[in-house]
């Protein structure tokens, strides 16, 4: 294996320094020898934005962030603004990001479209709920997700089916099912499916017969909540007590 040289980096916010203060900040981190420049994404002024300025005003100094605060960045966004740093940078951040990763790195440029419309949970809700629960409003931003990606579309199906299955009891179909994942290639749902596949006999159980354990697990629940509750300050009859009257 080969020697790797030693790098030093600093970690510096632009705050509310001027254009002219930062770029001197950025040319003397290089003329010192420092080989990166990290930014929180947490200061007042735009992370991605200083880092451009303090890339075009250097030749050698990669810049970057160790985390993105994605609460308030949609990642869609996040990705093509990245890419364009990155390209327009002489692909400055990408040399940072590469030597710690074994494969190479395909920042994606993707085009804007419902997906920027459309928030990650509420998608993810699109894709779970029954098409005729749905609103108006729901059914076109899941039709236009849909047309948008084949591979939502194709999870969305998968979905769909063990939700219909599920509600329904239709447990004749679940090998069927099954089967749709395994020529998918969603590895998660595939993690999902063999674990339906080891306890096979339980599971097709759930989907086929109408008696349910429900209510033994609330019962059980009450009980360890009564329990803890009194934890530390009651004996068993206070506890037999209370669990009597709760019932």
């Amino acid at each position: 294996m080969g020697k790797k040289p030693f790098r030093f980096g600093i970690v510096t916010a632009s705050g509310n320094s001027s254009r002219s203060a930062w770029i001197a900040l950025a040319r003397r981190a290089e003329e010192l020898g420092y080989a990166t420049l990290h930014l929180p994404d947490s200061t007042p002024t735009a992370a991605l934005t200083s880092m451009a300025v303090a890339a075009t005003a250097t030749t050698t100094l990669r810049v970057g962030s160790f985390v993105f605060v994605n609460d308030y960045r949609n990642p869609a966004l996040l990705a093509r603004e990245i890419a364009t740093l990155d390209q327009l940078s002489e692909r400055l951040l990408y040399r940072f990001v590469e030597p710690f990763r074994q494969d190479a790195v395909l920042i994606p440029n993707p085009s804007l479209g419902v997906a920027e419309q459309v928030p990650m949970q509420k998608a993810i809700w699109l894709l779970v709920r029954p098409w005729e629960d749905l609103k108006a409003e729901e059914q076109l931003d899941l039709s236009a997700l849909c047309q948008a990606s084949p591979e939502l579309c194709a999870l969305h199906d998968l979905a769909q089916s063990f939700g219909h299955l599920l509600r329904k009891r239709e447990g004749q179909r679940l090998d069927d099912w099954m089967k749709q994942v395994k020529e998918s290639h969603f590895r998660h749902i595939k993690r999902f499916s063999a674990g339906l596949q080891r306890d096979y006999e339980e599971v097709m159980a759930g989907l086929t017969l109408p008696q349910s354990n429900g209510v033994v697990e609330g019962k059980v629940n009450k009980l360890k909540l009564i329990k803890r509750m009194g934890y530390g300050r009651a004996s068993f009859p206070l506890l037999r007590q209370r669990v009597l009257h709760a019932l």
